[in-house]
């Protein structure tokens, strides 16, 4: 799974949250750079790990971010509640995702900093519309600061990614495991393909 971050500005969104995500809250979390965590947790009767990864957004990694991308099975589109222009970078975001990722990589928006509201730039509607309009599975808004919302990013995309992809028993897992094939599968078209949550 690819966490995607999008401002060009090196101002760091994503890499909270995702440090927010982790366990374990790396030394220097905050600091621009591709970063990956396990995130694990109990869903219904599977354990889930999941591996997260941090793009950093930065055009210095862009090289190695398209590289991710093509094994990513999901992508989460971060931007600044606060900030306008990295909401507004988000086409240029999906753009790569759709260029460089597997045909039925899901997406997921996510705008950050709702713990901000007096300086909030990005009305939760205009997500909503720009997720729609590229199909986008989901729009959430949470904050980092606050740990609000993270985990219900991670359960809704594993939930979808378990619905849309081909699952194979891993040969040596334990019972109520699966393992995410990473072939790409053709999605059945769904009539409601994006959900805003608040």
């Amino acid at each position: 799974m690819a966490w995607v971050e999008k401002d060009h500005d090196d101002h760091l969104i994503s890499t909270p949250l995702l440090c927010a995500g982790s366990p374990t809250t790396r030394p220097g979390c905050p600091e621009p750079h591709p970063a990956w965590i396990y995130w694990s947790s109990q869903l219904e009767s599977f354990l889930l790990q999941i591996q997260v990864w941090d793009t950093a957004g930065q055009e210095r990694f862009r090289t190695i971010t398209q590289s991710y991308y093509r094994s990513a099975h999901g992508a989460i589109l971060a931007y600044d509640l606060t900030r306008r222009s990295t909401f507004e970078s988000i086409p240029h975001w999906i753009h790569e995702v759709e260029k460089y990722g597997a045909a039925n990589l899901v997406m997921m928006l996510i705008g950050n900093k709702s713990d901000s509201v007096d300086k909030r730039q990005v009305l939760f509607e205009d997500a909503c519309t720009l997720a729609e309009k590229h199909g986008l599975l989901a729009v959430l808004e949470t904050s980092a600061k606050e740990a609000q919302n993270i985990e219900e990013v991670f359960v809704l995309m594993a939930k979808e990614l378990i619905a849309r992809n081909t699952l194979q028993l891993h040969g040596e897992s334990p019972p109520n495991s699966v393992y995410l094939d990473s072939r790409p599968v053709i999605a059945s078209p769904s009539a409601e393909k994006t959900q805003c949550l608040c």
